[in-house]
């Protein structure tokens, strides 16, 4: 049964964490000549941190490993709170300066010990960890075909020690009509075509700068990552997105009519594994 934390333990892990410091890395970035807008780095994960910590009860000491980590926020974050946190990504060239620009978000939020970051191919290379958490938010739906999707689960859950918990964020599901994180609601059920129907649609119609590779962006379903998670050594495997609506904070969900039927709605979705963000918790079994 999903313990779930409340408002109130994120506005505590939000406190703990502190600001985001946009003002700062923009300059840094433009200083350096990194070209990414600070408007497009994520923010805040207190939710999952909030997840973290009813879970396992005070993070300080905690070992973390973040698949997929990107300009490493998640992980800065996390050493705020006391963990040993490691950051993984490819760091492509097609990623441009993403490594740098990495070191320079952590030199804005982390506070001691500093995450690690470690550039490593994750599909073809061994992940050799023993951790408490292994985390991947917006990674797997970068990577092409079922197959190597399920290879990177293996590793996520090889990467845990017995009873560790593994957090896994992706999307677009195939059974949600439209792509809310990527590029949005222009075409429905474009994660769900053929790749080749994907490349055809992208020089038609994707802007200048948006990527036209149309094996970057790939839909998913949670019966599909479930399974590769219970192959690979896990159990008890749960849908949290419910709980993400639930400890939503916007002006529109103050009033409580709509907040419970975004709820409801968030909860009918789950049921039929049609959320639009797959968001899953499981635990790495003591025993494989």
């Amino acid at each position: 049964m999903l313990v779930k934390p409340t408002l109130t333990d994120v506005s505590t892990i939000e406190a703990l964490v502190g600001d985001f410091p946009a003002q700062k890395i923009q300059s840094l970035f433009t200083e350096h000549g990194i070209d990414i807008r600070v408007e497009d780095v994520p923010r805040s994960f207190s939710k999952y941190f909030s997840l973290m910590k009813v879970i396992s009860g005070d993070l300080r000491g905690k070992t973390l490993v973040d698949f997929g980590c990107g300009l490493g926020v998640f992980v800065s974050q996390a050493s705020r709170l006391g963990i040993r946190a490691e950051g993984l990504d490819v760091f492509t060239e097609y990623w441009g300066r993403c490594l740098e620009a990495a070191q320079y978000v952590t030199s804005c939020i982390s506070a001691l010990p500093f995450p690690r970051f470690t550039q490593l191919d994750f599909v073809a290379e061994e992940v050799n960890r023993d951790a408490d958490f292994v985390t991947s938010f917006g990674m797997l739906e970068h990577i092409y075909g079922a197959e190597a999707r399920d290879v990177v689960v293996k590793k996520m859950m090889r990467a845990l020690r017995p009873g560790g918990h593994v957090i896994l964020t992706c999307g677009p599901n195939k059974r949600f009509p439209v792509d809310i994180s990527h590029y949005g609601p222009k075409f429905l059920f474009y994660h769900c075509l053929p790749v080749t129907l994907r490349g055809i649609y992208l020089r038609m119609f994707a802007k200048k700068g948006e990527n036209k590779d149309p094996r970057w962006l790939n839909g998913m379903s949670v019966p599909e990552i479930k399974r590769s998670i219970v192959a690979h050594g896990g159990e008890a495997v749960e849908q949290v997105f419910p709980l993400w609506i639930a400890l939503a904070r916007t002006p529109l969900l103050n009033n409580r009519i709509i907040y419970w039927l975004a709820v409801l709605v968030a909860n009918l979705l789950t049921q039929m594994q049609a959320e639009p963000v797959i968001i899953l918790l499981a635990k790495r079994k003591m025993h494989d």
